[in-house]
């Protein structure tokens, strides 16, 4: 897996700032990742199991999720992708890995709407085959 920005988008957004671009539709792109970053954060609060702890960012483009201690993030990575559901495993963020292997990190900048539900509806599924809680 890849964790960077490539150099022709970083050369993309250089010019958009320099021309102005951003600044000129800086209100909308707000408006459109908050409508993101709320449908996640809604679809995590209906799919995911009860107790599981989730950030409700005013910035940025990412929710943290801490699970259930017993719940390994790995496996749960290893689950999900096989239904094209990626996501960034918080301990790669951890000074001590071991203390954030229940840790994930969850995008609502790319995907589209649709694609935010279902992933997190996919999520909350493999979540609640693993957990012994009340799930939604």
């Amino acid at each position: 897996m890849r964790f960077g920005i490539s150099t022709l988008s970083q050369a993309i957004g250089a010019k958009a700032i320099e021309k102005n671009i951003i600044d000129k539709n800086i209100g909308h792109i707000k408006r459109l990742y908050k409508i993101k970053r709320d449908l996640m954060i809604e679809a995590i609060d209906e799919f995911f199991p009860k107790g599981i702890w989730r950030s409700s960012p005013g910035g940025g483009f990412y929710v943290w999720v801490k699970l259930n201690k017993d719940i390994d993030a790995d496996e749960t990575l290893k689950l999900s992708s096989k239904c094209s559901v990626l996501f960034t495993l918080g301990k790669r963020f951890c000074i001590n890995q071991g203390l954030c292997k229940d840790t994930m990190r969850l995008s609502f900048s790319n995907p589209s709407e649709d694609s935010i539900k279902m992933g997190i509806q996919i999520l909350g599924d493999i979540l609640c085959s693993n957990m012994k809680t009340p799930c939604y």
